[in-house]
């Protein structure tokens, strides 16, 4: 945080938060594991164990900030690639490069015709599979005019996504 790279920021979980952020909630999302319909995983039947997960490759969002090194959320496998943003794990999900964990809303298409197969993992339901994202900033340096506006704004179109039908 010492570098002051950026006035604010919007990010998960941060295990042992510094005190010199403030972290106010922005969203609720929820997250399916998932597969392309002819990846081995998902042409099993019923709760895939533990140890069956462990030997296919799971596609994993890396995080740049030291704040999060070596801090892991939701890896299943002992095989892993790392990729930098939801988009490209999302096209190596599609075409059958291994498995992961995505934003329901972002594959919600995607199930919907089948190009991809939701995954349950034994020991693993729905409901844990949720998360949170923050708005974030420094303490010491509170946003300014422009940027608050932005934050409120993210935060009015979060709370007006949330409370939308899901799509069916």
């Amino acid at each position: 945080m010492a570098t002051r790279v950026c006035t604010i920021g919007i990010g998960g979980v941060v295990p042992n938060m510094p005190d010199a952020l403030e972290r106010r909630p922005l969203a609720r999302f929820q997250m399916v594991q998932v597969a392309a319909p002819g990846h081995p995983l998902a042409q099993r039947r019923g709760p895939i164990p533990a140890n069956v997960v462990q030997d296919e490759v799971q596609i994993v969002l890396a995080d740049r900030s030291r704040l999060t090194e070596n801090y892991q959320v939701g890896v299943f496998s002992g095989r892993t690639w790392r990729v930098l943003d939801l988009g490209t794990k999302h096209a190596l999900l599609l075409a059958g490069l291994g498995w992961g964990g995505m934003p329901s809303h972002v594959v919600a298409g995607d199930l919907a015709k089948k190009r991809l197969v939701k995954l349950r993992l034994e020991g693993l339901d729905d409901a844990s599979l949720g998360g949170q994202l923050y708005t974030l900033y420094r303490t010491a340096e509170p946003p300014g005019p422009a940027a608050r506006w932005l934050l409120d704004r993210l935060a009015a179109l979060c709370t007006a996504r949330e409370k939308r039908p899901a799509a069916s």
